[in-house]
């Protein structure tokens, strides 16, 4: 569900024939937005610059952060609604999160792991798989890690078990580089990926 245009989407529960959560006051018909995680469990709320996921069956909040970048346009569930990744905008470029909300721990997923400073690009197009352990997306930045790139935007694919990044789209022997890709697309297991380019 997405917001925009005067109108937000309720999530209405069928069991209950109820709504079962709705933006508090003042409401902002133009910045506010809501995604349900695929178990319907779990609902990403953001409202004026703040985002927040919100607990359905216990009806609380599991944890709330400012952000200037539509977060909901740019977000993506792990299967079981355990692991969300999404698209904030820190150290001067827009940059990829991976929030654990089992235990509400955030990763910076499009780093170098240097001394973080000011990125050289934007990423964007986050997508994961079903288990929450990979995720590809774009990045135009010019300083992930090594092998990275003078131009992009390119696509690269973090694993959250080991915490490292791998660019896909590296140049194939006796050929060009790979040039502007886009709309990473992922399977359940993270095995294969395909995209534009």
């Amino acid at each position: 569900a997405g917001g925009g245009g005067g109108q937000l989407a309720i999530p209405d529960d069928m069991l209950l024939g109820k709504d079962i959560y709705t933006n508090a006051p003042p409401f902002d018909p133009v910045n506010s937005a809501a995604v349900l995680s695929p178990t319907g469990g779990r609902l990403l709320s953001q409202r004026s610059g703040v985002v927040t996921i919100f607990d359905l069956p216990r009806n609380t909040n599991l944890i709330s952060f400012a952000s200037p970048a539509s977060v909901w346009s740019q977000s993506a569930w792990s299967a079981d609604g355990n692991y969300l990744t999404y698209v904030a905008g820190t150290n001067g470029a827009n940059n990829i999160y991976l929030c654990d909300l089992s235990t509400l721990a955030t990763t910076l997923v499009s780093s170098n792991y240097q001394p973080i400073g000011p990125m050289t690009g934007d990423s964007d197009s986050p997508v994961i798989s079903a288990d929450g352990r990979f995720i590809a997306y774009r990045s135009c930045a010019t300083n992930l890690p090594a092998g990275s790139p003078g131009s992009g935007p390119n696509i690269w694919l973090y694993d959250r078990l080991t915490g490292t990044n791998t660019l896909l789209t590296a140049a194939q022997a006796n050929s060009g580089q790979v040039v502007y890709c886009s709309k990473p697309v992922l399977s359940r297991d993270g095995g294969a990926i395909a995209f534009v380019s």
